[in-house]
C-alpha cells in the first residue's frame, strides 16, 4: 500500500456519523464498520431500533467505539439528536456519511400519487439535508469536515416504476453539488 492510501485509510481520532447503518448487508453498515475499524469513533443511525442495536453490538464486539441513535433523520429532532450524540459522546464531528434512502413505491410516473412522491423525497432528499444542517450546527466545519451523500445509478437511466426514487436521488445529487459550492469556502468537502 502506498503512503497516500495509508493516510486516507487512517481515521484515528476522528468522529463519523453514518445514517442508514442498520441493514445487513448495506452500504451504511459497511461504511460504519470500515470507518470504525480504521480508527474512527462512530455514531450510527437508522429508522428501526432493533437492527440498529444489532449493528451497534456487532461493532462493539469488533472493538469499535460506537453509539446508536434510532429514528428517521427527516423527522423533527432526530438529526439534531444524531449530531449532538457525536459531540456529547466523542467531542467532535468530522465526517458525515448519508446512506439513508430507498424506494417507497414502485409505480408508473403516470399514476404516481403526490403523497408517495413527497414521502420518497422526504426520505432520500430532506433527511440527508436535515442531517447536514444539524452537523453544521454542532461544528462539522470546525477545522474542516467531510460529507458523503450516497446516491443511486437510477438517476442515470430510465427505470419503469422508479420515477419517485429517481427524482428524489436526482434532487440529492443537485443538492450535493450545490452544498459543495456553498460549503467549500467554509472548509467542508461535500461529495
Amino acid at each position: 500500500m502506498n503512503p497516500i492510501n495509508q493516510e486516507v485509510s487512517n481515521f484515528t481520532g476522528q468522529v463519523a456519523v453514518v445514517s442508514g447503518a442498520s441493514r445487513n448487508p448495506s452500504i451504511g453498515r459497511s461504511a460504519a464498520f470500515q470507518l470504525g475499524l480504521k480508527g474512527a469513533s462512530v455514531v450510527i443511525n437508522a429508522r428501526e431500533a432493533a437492527p440498529l442495536e444489532r449493528t451497534e453490538a456487532d461493532m462493539r464486539e469488533a472493538g469499535i467505539e460506537v453509539v446508536s441513535i434510532p429514528g428517521s433523520i427527516g423527522d423533527d429532532g432526530i438529526s439534531e439528536r444524531v449530531a449532538d450524540a457525536a459531540i456529547s459522546n466523542f467531542g467532535s464531528l468530522d465526517l458525515l456519511v448519508n446512506t439513508v434512502g430507498g424506494s417507497l413505491t414502485r409505480t408508473s410516473a403516470t399514476t404516481l400519487k403526490r403523497s408517495d412522491l413527497l414521502a420518497t423525497l422526504e426520505l432520500n432528499t430532506w433527511g440527508p439535508l436535515a442531517l447536514i444542517q444539524a452537523a453544521l450546527n454542532v461544528g462539522l466545519e470546525d477545522g474542516g469536515g467531510s460529507v458523503v451523500n450516497i446516491s443511486s445509478g437510477t438517476v442515470n437511466k430510465t427505470t419503469p416504476t422508479m420515477a419517485a426514487y429517481a427524482a428524489a436521488k436526482s434532487a440529492l445529487n443537485a443538492l450535493t453539488r450545490t452544498l459543495a459550492r456553498e460549503l467549500a469556502p467554509r472548509g467542508v468537502r461535500v461529495n
